[in-house]
């Protein structure tokens, strides 16, 4: 029988797994475990506690095996070899009796695997002067304390061996009584909690723990240790039961790597076991780098609290059962958990309830790496006092080079305000803040004419540009017919994952966009509705383009709307309702050659979209009206299918252009992808690494850079996109990083080169055009997801524009069919046109009174252009 336990204080309880990560233990009403816990009643009726996992010293599961040694009979020449049997021996926090002499029992505790493991991030080497504040004897003392008060009744003596490693620990006891009888003793759950705690605390990075122990207990007489080291193999009492050799060298690898100890004071045995887990393991990963098309999401994210102490003692003091951190590696420790971002604050201090300290000199907030939340108080105990953080977080650390991330997601950011809070996180914030990103991208969509084949926001899809949610991140990706992923860039911000993707949409439109009789949503009409009688766009759930040639229509209403249907189609199948009474029924028919938005009602009704309203096409003479029901010679027109493709909303004949999406090319890409200039089969550090899509490779190697290399022995040079600008890029993000050249600790060059697989090709390597104005380079550096989109409106306001006027210094303000206004703006004269009316340069913030409901149009016509509503820019300049 497997049992879950979890511990929390001095006591053991059964616990079951709860949501995400919490756990159900036991509720007792009158002595309730945590008063801030919520109560849960399960299915069954049975009230539990809600615990996060994280305020839970340990957690593990308690097993019990039978030795089935079977006696050597006549016939047998060797002894026969049965592996043990699993056995239930009740309640694990009472212990359990053999209920004979010859009954050997022995007790398995399985810890669950750490949450990540790196091969290659194995802790750094330690130094042998890296020493260490260690006390272990307190712990021995209650330690024993609490084994002998465990005991059974009546006993006069018990030996208990331990074969223990962070993830595993066997225990054998017997127990001889006063009748004399010894039995095999299964002890409660807290016997190996105390064990696990013992080594915690004896632990040191210079001589490691031991993973053997044998101790032998006498009622008033000091415990006695008969072993208590390391052997040369991690041998178990029940080998048997660790399914394979695969396991058990990964509880080695955790052992060295939990609990990292001088390679000297490891056995050499222990040494070869690492590394030949170590070569499996990268083996599997190069075969998953070489198979994998389109990487799984992330599961999702997961941000817990830190506890600050383990408990507390008889007196009140606080206790706490981790392995310290040596002097050096403190500090790293500390300028990780003091530099990370605060998410709560106080401007108070509290005491020292270690030194007892009247003075309140221990600071009050949390911080956050995005996956843990911690207290202030953890990184000055650790200074203060040598108190390590839990482990848990430790190891975090560590597997990230005492190196706080770059970027933490605002998900991860929200829900670490949530937990330091200790409210409960509402993930809607997340739709929202989704659906309010989407909203300019939505835009470029319906601006650039895109094709709904050719974009995906919120799942995967090919061929298309995917925005998708990966765990607390976005990623934007351009996924082919095959399903093979380019381009992928990760964003911990929305709306930078969408600016990023508008850029790809506005550089790739010619490519991208939608083609004649291609159903897209009715939102992406190129063409609205010009009056509020019809039915709204939304009542046609999807519309097209589509040619059509002398077609019969019907309008019902006033002249001055565009939308007509079908001729004679009944006002109800077209989606007018009894409440707007009897409407105008006039027909006519569009002669000649048109291009149409059309699309289907719910009821069945064909819909033409006209460019124009009715009465602009009856003066213009494209438009005639049926006197009588059925004109001699006309009948019901049908969309026709066309090779063209034409330019919405403009009336006027178009010529045919080529159809979109014909090339395969990687969406957004203006430069060509270098070859990797590796020989084939070269392998050994000097390789040329492979370059990833859009990557250019790292710059050729000058004298220069040999000088400036020995700066750097035995580093590395990097090398960054030659277009950062410190006028607008803050020194050198690790998306602007080409890669490096390794430098040996002479401060040569050793040709080994390290290719950043995160690096987003710059302006001038996406073909974008050169900025001649600070306006310019913002704008470029948005397309490429340098800078966030929002930086634009700040721009706009601190800059020069160019604007054409009515010769008298009155500005020119455009207004569409629909009744909406634009203002036509450039970023520089080279981008004027000659056409252009009386143009002036003009401060940005100058026009501010003329924005309110109106879209400032930057560069009509030129590759990198956008548009910004006025609305947004006023509101940037409060």
């Amino acid at each position: 029988m497997t049992t879950n336990i979890a511990v929390y204080g001095d006591q053991a309880y059964p616990f079951e797994h709860g949501p995400g990560t919490t756990a159900y233990l036991p509720h007792d009403p009158a002595a309730p475990l945590h008063p801030a816990n919520p109560v849960v009643e399960l299915p069954d009726g049975r009230l539990v506690e809600q615990f996060p996992l994280s305020k839970l010293e340990s957690v593990f599961t308690l097993e019990v095996f039978q030795l089935m040694d079977k006696p050597l009979k006549p016939d047998e020449p060797f002894r026969r070899v049965v592996p043990p049997e699993m056995v239930d021996t009740g309640d694990p926090q009472t212990g359990y009796l053999a209920p004979d002499a010859e009954t050997k029992l022995v007790q398995v505790r399985k810890a669950p695997p750490p949450e990540r493991r790196r091969p290659h991030l194995f802790p750094h080497g330690l130094r042998g002067d890296d020493t260490m504040r260690c006390d272990p004897q307190p712990v021995i003392d209650a330690a024993h304390a609490a084994i002998t008060a465990l005991a059974p009744p009546n006993w006069t003596a018990l030996t208990l061996e331990c074969v223990a490693t962070m993830r595993r620990i066997e225990v054998a006891a017997t127990v001889a009584f006063v009748n004399g009888e010894v039995r095999s003793w299964v002890p409660p759950a807290m016997v190996s909690q105390w064990l696990h705690r013992m080594r915690m605390r004896e632990y040191k990075t210079t001589v490691g723990v031991w993973t053997r122990l044998a101790l032998e207990f006498t009622p008033d007489v000091p415990v006695v240790t008969l072993t208590r080291g390391s052997a040369e193999k991690l041998e178990f009492l029940l080998s048997s039961t660790v399914p394979d050799y695969h396991d058990r060298l990964e509880l080695v690898w955790d052992e060295l790597r939990l609990l990292p100890t001088m390679p000297q004071c490891i056995h050499p045995r222990m040494l070869e076991d690492v590394m030949q887990l170590a070569s499996m393991r990268n083996a599997g990963q190069m075969y998953a780098a070489a198979h994998d098309e389109v990487p799984p999401p992330d599961p999702g994210g997961r941000t817990e609290a830190v506890r600050l102490f383990d408990g507390v003692d008889s007196a009140g003091k606080p206790v706490w059962y981790r392995p310290r951190v040596g002097y050096k590696e403190q500090d790293a420790v500390v300028h990780y958990l003091e530099q990370a971002p605060l998410v709560l604050w106080s401007r108070g201090m509290t005491n020292d309830v270690i030194a007892e300290q009247d003075e309140p000199t221990v600071p009050l907030g949390f911080h956050t790496d995005g996956r843990w939340v911690w207290p202030s108080a953890v990184a000055y105990y650790l200074r203060e006092h040598g108190i390590p953080p839990v482990l848990e977080l430790v190891d975090h650390i560590r597997q990230n080079r005492y190196q706080l991330p770059d970027e933490i997601p605002r998900i991860a950011l929200s829900r670490a305000d949530a937990v330091a809070k200790g409210i409960p996180w509402d993930e809607s914030s997340v739709d929202q803040e989704f659906a309010d990103a989407m909203n300019p991208v939505y835009d470029t969509i319906a601006r650039c004419q895109t094709s709904p084949r050719f974009y995906s926001l919120g799942e995967h899809k090919n061929p298309a540009w995917c925005l998708v949610r990966d765990g607390d991140w976005y990623s934007v990706y351009w996924a082919d017919a095959e399903g093979l992923v380019y381009s992928r860039m990760r964003f911990g911000d929305v709306r930078n994952a969408a600016a990023y993707l508008i850029g790809q949409l506005e550089s790739g439109k010619s490519s991208l966009g939608w083609g004649a009789d291609e159903e897209i949503p009715w939102w992406q009409s190129p063409t609205a509705s010009l009056s509020d009688v019809d039915p709204p766009l939304s009542d046609f759930p999807t519309v097209m383009s589509t040619r059509v040639t002398d077609l019969a229509v019907s309008r019902y209403g006033a002249m001055d709307g565009n939308m007509v249907f079908a001729l004679d189609t009944p006002p109800e199948q077209c989606g007018y309702s009894s409440e707007q009474g009897e409407l105008a029924h006039h027909r006519y028919v569009l002669t000649g050659e048109w291009w149409v938005m059309t699309g289907v009602s719910a009821a069945g009704g064909r819909m033409y979209l006209l460019p124009g309203s009715v009465i602009d096409h009856l003066r213009s003479g494209f438009l005639e009206e049926i006197a009588d029901e059925r004109a001699p010679g006309v009948g019901i027109g049908q969309p026709a299918a066309g090779d063209g493709q034409f330019t919405p909303g403009n009336g006027r004949p178009v010529a045919a252009a080529p159809e979109a999406g014909g090339s395969q090319s990687t969406p957004g890409n203006a430069g060509p992808v270098p070859d990797n200039p590796a020989a084939e089969g070269e392998t050994g550090p000097n390789a040329e690494p492979p370059l990833p899509e859009g990557h250019p490779g790292l710059p050729p190697v000058t004298d220069a850079a040999r000088a400036e290399a020995r700066r750097f022995a035995g580093g590395w040079l990097w090398c960054a996109d030659p277009d950062i600008h410190p006028g607008y890029i803050d020194g050198a993000p690790d998306f602007t990083l080409l890669g490096a050249y390794k430098v040996d600790d002479e401060g040569n060059l050793t040709g080994e080169k390290f290719i950043n697989d995160t690096y987003r090709p710059g302006p001038t390597a996406r073909g974008f055009p050169e900025a001649h104005s600070e306006f310019e380079f913002v704008l470029n550096y948005i397309a490429a997801g340098w800078l966030p989109q929002e930086r634009i409106l700040s721009t706009v306001l601190e800059n020069d524009v160019i604007v054409e006027t009515d010769g008298t210094g009155g500005l020119r303000v455009g207004v569409h069919q629909n009744g909406t206004r634009f203002l036509v703006v450039w970023s520089s004269p080279q981008l004027v046109p000659q056409s252009a009316q009386a143009p002036r340069a003009v401060p940005g913030r100058s026009l501010l009174p003329v924005l309110a409901g109106t879209t400032v149009v930057v560069n009509p016509d030129a590759v990198m252009g956008i548009e910004i509503p006025g609305d947004d820019l006023i509101a940037a300049a409060r």
